[in-house]
């Protein structure tokens, strides 16, 4: 099993349970598996808690995806060759990053917060990633600080509404909200969504997990509801993008529908697009083997 997936969503610091202590002993072993330094910055009064891995530049960005945190990408820095650097920050809200009381979050926000970010610590431009909302937030980067990336990556991106009706719009237009789950049970059903092969965690894992999500429900109900009333139509902006473009999507992501993934390649001028058979809404979770070794290709070329 890999131990990443013990940070699957939302595992925080300042534990004090015995089972915790256990999840989060088993997060910093897997942090320095990989070669990351946890890290914190103050940027605009706010603090943004992060991963690094030192290395040359330029540095390779990670934005996890609504609900997650920084540890989601554990896995994939595990095989991104050695020697590159890395960044893998909490947005506000998730795992160590916390959100300013009533403050309203959506995609503008947080691309406004992350280009702050970058400006502090990545000291040049960057290869940026995203996952989901993450790929949404790295794309409005991408075109509001243009000088600051030089390639994108996105990876089962939100933002750009699916021709076929997702398995998720379709649970919410029902009034369920499967990304927000509150109980054992709720969880087991998050994981089968998400993921076309679900991990098999732990008991205890998933005990924390659960705990820490019901916790930040009233924040993620808030970011969900905001997010979906982000103004604009992001398609009708994705031509403004110059830089290089990997797209990554998994085929079967019940989450946002892979029938979008063709819409962002043919507005972006400098797209690929790679559909992944067998994988859904986490590529760089479910397959980081070959995940890593996309994004190492594209940056190299």
């Amino acid at each position: 099993m890999r131990l990443a997936l013990l940070a699957l969503l939302l595992v925080t610091a300042g534990c004090q349970s015995a089972k915790e202590a256990v999840v989060s002993a088993a997060v910093a072993s897997r942090r320095a598996d990989a070669g990351l330094e946890t890290r914190q910055a103050t940027v605009d009064g706010r603090t943004v808690a992060y991963l690094e891995r030192p290395g040359t530049e330029p540095a390779l960005v990670l934005l996890h995806g609504f609900g997650a945190q920084k540890d989601a990408w554990l896995d994939l820095v595990d095989v991104v060759p050695e020697g590159r650097r890395v960044l893998v920050p909490d947005l506000a809200g998730h795992g160590d990053s916390p959100a300013e009381p009533g403050a309203r979050y959506d995609g503008p926000r947080y691309a406004a917060d992350v280009a702050a970010w970058l400006a502090e610590v990545a000291g040049g431009p960057v290869d940026l990633a995203g996952n989901s909302m993450g790929g949404l937030v790295a794309t409005l980067v991408t075109i509001e600080a243009p000088r600051a990336v030089r390639s994108l990556v996105l990876l089962d991106p939100a933002g750009v509404p699916s021709p076929r009706t997702s398995g998720l719009d379709s649970l919410v237009a029902s009034g369920t909200n499967p990304l927000i789950p509150t109980t054992r049970a709720e969880y087991d059903r998050l994981l089968a969504f998400v993921f076309a092969t679900p991990p098999d965690l732990p008991g205890v894992a998933r005990d924390v997990l659960v705990a820490d999500t019901r916790e930040r429900a009233p924040f993620l109900r808030r970011l969900f509801a905001d997010l979906n009333r982000t103004p604009g139509e992001l398609r009708a902006l994705l031509p403004e993008i110059r830089q290089p473009v990997l797209i990554v999507w998994g085929a079967q992501d019940r989450v946002l529908d892979p029938s979008a993934a063709p819409l962002w390649a043919e507005a972006i001028p400098n797209a690929t697009l790679v559909v992944l058979p067998g994988v859904g809404h986490a590529p760089m979770m479910e397959e980081p083997g070959e995940t890593a070794r996309l994004i190492t290709d594209f940056l190299a070329r």
